[in-house]
């Protein structure tokens, strides 16, 4: 728990802390859609790379994925703040993607609620315990290295087998 919320009443901690999810993830989804108006709105760059992530951007393929992602992918947004590590991401791409503000407020908003409910009766308890009790043992260290090695070797090892067959349809 936040030192200085350790003696105060739920009722005020639970605000306290949606509010402050809230505020976080708000910013970050505007960052984000300024970030979309500034590429939306520019002209052609005449340079190699911006250019070529212009033309992808303002491709009606992309345009598409955009507007589905838009429909049906809000979701996502709700259940972001029940992970750890990819909130911002999502939120950030969002924005990016240029997801409507009140389709945003309206599929944070539960997001908001149980981000706040974790986090103010076990969430910090929880994390606190788990991290701490790994960290004590060489073998816990160990696992949530691996854990991590696995993470990224997973990762590494999708977007190389999903990079061959764009190269191909590309040389194609």
């Amino acid at each position: 728990m936040i030192p200085f919320l350790a003696d105060k009443p739920f009722t005020l901690v639970f605000l306290f802390l949606m509010c402050g999810v809230a505020l976080r993830s708000t910013t970050t989804f505007w960052i984000g859609r300024y970030g979309h108006y500034l590429v939306a709105h520019q002209r052609e760059p005449k340079n190699g790379v911006a250019q070529r992530a212009w033309i992808a951007i303002h491709a009606p393929s992309t345009q598409h994925a955009v507007d589905k992602l838009n429909q049906r992918g809000w979701p996502l947004v709700t259940l972001c703040f029940f992970t750890v590590g990819v909130q911002t991401a999502v939120i950030l791409a969002a924005g990016l993607l240029g997801m409507r503000g009140w389709r945003f407020i309206a599929a944070a908003l539960p997001g908001w609620l149980g981000w706040a409910t974790i986090y103010s009766t076990i969430g910090f308890a929880a994390w606190a315990a788990i991290i701490g009790t790994a960290m004590r043992s060489p073998w816990g260290a160990a696992g949530i290295a691996l854990l991590v090695a696995a993470g990224i070797a997973y990762i590494v090892y999708r977007r190389r087998r999903l990079a061959v067959p764009a190269q191909e349809e590309i040389t194609a």
